[in-house]
């Protein structure tokens, strides 16, 4: 049978009038007031015991007494005027009898019908989505709603762990509601917040502190600046950026899976020279990381040999320096010499005597003299003076300051020997002869 909703349970009693007498097809008696029902019966066969026990069971009264407990089963005489009634109405879960009291009880006469009407009770189902979104979700079902199971919720930076509600002990991803189920329904939605990861490519850089994953809940952070030996750092490409950007940051609420590529640009370094009075040409005066190794060009100066450098990552006085590939940093270097140039003796002379001269200790030949001199170099030191007497050459006279000297000499041809000397070291000397007495 077709049940829509609602099940129509007619009972039709049909109550057939016949004669008290033993004539069967006889014509009835008109003095006659007694008849009764031959038979109450099902009057379409949309009526059984299957489909009434569907929905729920009843009890059938004649005359205040109970009968049946199954009104299905009718089949007795029932004189017309007999008093019914329909009681102890059980409905099913999931069904509502729409029948009211007076409805379910009356007099029985020539075509008395009986209908009881059932309907599915329509249950709500309520959703909890907390800040989630949902399609295709049922709202409602009835008892013989096929079974279906709860659609699954999406939330914009969160993974669905499951439904919570009606039936449920744990949250649950796939909720089962099959047939046959009653009630209304709530049901919450559970989420955790997906965990996006970070993926850096540092080209030969190098970074700490910095985050590898996130979730949308995280704070405001921004990506740790890398470095790199020998470049600056341009900035990050990646994703969200439209170009070289140093200061990324990812804003709470942000979402996805993200990878940045560091940039980088090769530094210069400069390389500076004090020379000293030096000259120096092809000369490298700047340079970087992948800048091949190379050798400091060697200084010249007039009169001056090169000592070495001395600055930059050397201890020493050094002759040879080498910028190897690879270094970094600014540079500067000094260039020292040693003085090569001797000083020069423009003259030396007697500016008076030899005179002779009484002194405390004897007589003696007075004489005077005079040296004029220079240096190129490092410029005079000192100007010395020897005599030469009869054990050789003695005595060491400084005349830096005037450049003159006196001697008193025995009789005799004597020599003066005069030696310059600049502050390298260097030396020239000269003798001038005297001839005294």
């Amino acid at each position: 049978m077709k049940v829509q909703n609602k099940l129509k349970i007619i009972i039709a009693i049909i109550l057939s009038l016949i004669s008290i007498c033993s004539i069967v097809f006889g014509r009835y008696s008109l003095e006659t007031e007694k008849k009764e029902v031959t038979n109450i019966n099902i009057k379409t066969c949309e009526f059984n015991i299957a489909d009434f026990s569907k929905y729920g069971s009843a009890d059938l009264y004649i005359d205040g007494k109970k009968e049946f407990s199954d009104i299905s089963v009718l089949n007795k005489k029932y004189i017309i005027g007999t008093k019914y009634e329909i009681k102890n109405v059980k409905v099913k879960e999931g069904y509502t009898l729409k029948n009211n009291n007076s409805e379910l009880s009356g007099t029985l006469n020539n075509n008395t019908n009986i209908n009881l009407s059932f309907e599915q009770n329509n249950y709500t189902i309520s959703y909890t989505l907390n800040g989630g979104n949902i399609s295709n979700e049922k709202k409602n079902y009835t008892v013989e709603t096929n079974s279906f199971t709860l659609p699954i919720p999406t939330k914009t930076g969160y993974n669905f762990v499951g439904w919570t509600g009606t039936g449920l002990s744990s949250a649950t991803k796939n909720v089962n509601v099959p047939k046959g189920s009653i009630g209304n329904r709530n049901y919450t939605a559970n989420w955790s917040a997906t965990n996006y990861q970070i993926s850096y490519t540092l080209n030969g850089g190098t970074m700490s502190g910095q985050k590898t994953n996130y979730t949308i809940e995280n704070n405001n952070f921004i990506l740790p600046t890398p470095s790199r030996t020998g470049y600056n750092f341009v900035g990050w490409t990646g994703t969200g950026l439209s170009s070289a950007t140093k200061n990324v940051t990812i804003a709470k609420g942000s979402v996805g899976n993200k990878s940045y590529t560091a940039n980088w640009s090769i530094i210069n370094y400069s390389i500076s020279y004090t020379l000293n009075g030096g000259t120096i040409s092809n000369q490298k005066t700047s340079y970087n990381i992948e800048t091949a190794s190379f050798n400091l060009v060697t200084p010249i100066r007039n009169g001056y040999s090169f000592k070495g450098w001395t600055g930059t990552n050397l201890s020493s006085v050094t002759k040879n320096v080498t910028i190897a590939k690879g270094s970094v940093g600014n540079k500067s270097y000094t260039a020292n010499w040693v003085d090569d140039i001797k000083p020069t003796i423009s003259r030396a002379w007697v500016t008076s005597g030899p005179t002779y001269e009484t002194r405390p200790s004897g007589y003696g030949y007075k004489v005077n003299i005079q040296v004029d001199c220079s240096d190129a170099g490092s410029g005079i030191n000192r100007v010395l003076t020897y005599y030469e007497g009869d054990n050789g050459w003695t005595g060491e006279t400084n005349i830096t300051s005037t450049k003159t000297d006196s001697f008193w000499f025995k009789p005799g041809l004597r020599k003066i020997r005069i030696v310059v000397v600049d502050n390298a070291n260097n030396s020239s000397e000269t003798i001038i002869s005297v001839q005294c007495g």
